[in-house]
């Protein structure tokens, strides 16, 4: 009776190990048959999202520069008086929070801060005078008369002394040497070099983004 019973056990037990073993199989197969399929369907949606937004990338691209144009040339403006009031300071009371939202904002636009709030430090320090105005540079009665009647277009008339800004950046204000790029230039203290340096690396963020999205 009690062999009788062992051998009931054994073989109950080895038919439980087998349909354990039949389930680990199945289970085993049905898992890489749906990882296959979990595979093949991500793959398919990640190349449909790449469609997607290669096509909507190049839509953008068509259309969205115009747009960016504008806005750039007339709401951006608004960014550089951010940048303006970080360069004197009164954005907050931190000036490394100014300095940081300043090199963002200006860099958003295309100007370099650094240069530029020096400048026009230089500017606020020297306003209206003949020979160390910075931003902008008089002109005597004499260079007036003899000035050729481009010059006093570009000059004088609307809108044009607007497009001279870019100019200015480049190679500061006629008589002047150096550019507001130029950490060397003598318009930078020695302890401002690496101001300058950190608005140059913002500048060229900022174009690293404009050539990605083209």
């Amino acid at each position: 009776m009690a062999a009788a019973h062992e051998s009931c056990n054994m073989t109950c037990s080895t038919s439980t190990k087998h349909e354990l073993l039949l389930l680990s199989h199945a289970s085993l197969v049905q898992g890489r048959h749906c990882d296959t399929l979990t595979c093949a369907r991500g793959t398919a949606l990640r190349v449909a999202c790449s469609r997607c937004l290669r096509q909507s990338t190049v839509f953008l691209c068509r259309w969205a520069w115009p747009l960016y144009w504008i806005a750039q040339g007339t709401m951006f403006w608004a960014l550089f008086v951010v940048g303006h009031d970080c360069g004197h300071q009164s954005f907050s009371n931190n000036r490394h929070l100014n300095d940081l939202v300043g090199n963002i904002s200006h860099a958003s636009i295309l100007v370099p801060y650094h240069g530029w709030r020096v400048s026009h430090r230089k500017h606020h320090g020297n306003h209206g005078h003949v020979e160390n105005d910075e931003s902008w540079h008089p002109t005597t009665e004499s260079q007036m008369n003899e000035m050729e009647p481009m010059g006093r277009l570009g000059r004088l008339k609307f809108p044009f002394p607007l497009f001279a800004f870019p100019f200015y950046l480049w190679a500061r204000s006629p008589g002047k040497q150096g550019s507001h790029y130029d950490p060397n230039c003598d318009l930078f203290q020695p302890s401002e070099k690496r101001m300058v340096l950190t608005s140059d690396a913002f500048m060229l963020g900022m174009l690293g983004v404009l050539a990605a999205c083209t």
